[in-house]
This record gives C-alpha cells, structure tokens and sequence, in this order.
C-alpha cells in the first residue's frame, strides 16, 4: 500500500500493525464518494481485513448509485476524540487518532465471497469469524469490498 507524507509528519503514524489497531478499536467508518462532482458521505459500521473494509448496505439506494458510476472512495475513521479545553479558545486542540484510507469500492455479487465479507465484518463486532445468515437475508443487504491503495494514520495527543 502506498502512503503519502502528511503536512504534520510528527503527527502521523505508518507503522501498519499500529494503523490496523487503531480499526480494530472503532466501530464507524464515513465513506466519501463522489456524485458528478458532489461530495457525499455517510456513516457506516465495517470490518477491516487484509487491507480491505468491508461494509454492507440495502440492496438499493444513493451510495449505490454512486459506486456504479464512480467507484473511487476515501474511508474515514475516527477513534478517541475530544476537545483539550486549556488556555484561551484559541490555543485549545483536539486529541484523536484518525485513520484514511483511498481505494475502489466493488460490489461483492458471489454468494461465496459475500458471506465470507459478511463474516469479516461480524468479527469486527462479535470476535467470531463464522456466523449463519439465512438466505432472505442474504438476499436483502449488498456487501461491498473497499480495496485500499492508500492508507495513513495521524495522531494528536
């Protein structure tokens, strides 16, 4: 994966394993996208796996519109922010960590492969990586894969 520098490089972490930690540890993802040149984003839960989020969705609607037009994303997540209050207004801060990555997103059609999202997902939520969905339900939602080019993590303690 490719990883840009970042304007703030004290900043910014690009130890992988630490970057991944950080996913492990947050629970919502924002996905921006790009309609005809309108930014749109929304929030959803994920599961992040070897380099990839995997989300899921209804079976119709605008985020899905979009995608099939233009499948360049960018995944933002946040993990652990507040306010530092100190000083005057001017001089507070904010302690967070954030992560951002860039990518495709693809639509998962494969029976096969979108259980296996969808289990990927779920052990982001549960710590166990085999669950049973019934077919009606499988039918119903829309997994999709973000295969990540560009990822990086900054952090402001």
């Amino acid at each position: 994966m490719q990883q840009h520098p970042m304007r703030l490089s004290k900043n910014e972490i690009a130890d992988m394993i630490q970057i991944e930690k950080f996913l492990a540890g947050a629970n919502v993802c924002h996905l921006g996208m790009s309609d005809k040149g309108q930014p749109y984003v929304v929030p959803l839960n994920y599961g992040y796996s070897d380099g990839q989020f995997y989300l899921h969705c209804a079976a119709a609607g605008r985020k899905l519109d979009i995608l099939r037009e233009n499948n360049l994303v960018c995944v933002e997540v946040t993990v652990d922010a507040h306010v530092i209050s100190e000083g005057s207004p001017c001089s507070w801060s904010t302690a967070y960590t954030s992560v951002i990555g860039f990518g495709r997103a693809f639509l998962i059609e494969d029976a096969v492969e979108k259980e296996a999202a969808l289990n990927k997902l779920m052990h982001s939520y549960t710590g166990s990586s085999q669950h049973e969905f019934n077919a009606q339900s499988m039918n119903r939602v829309t997994v999709i894969r973000i295969e990540i080019d560009d990822i990086r993590a900054k952090q402001n303690t």
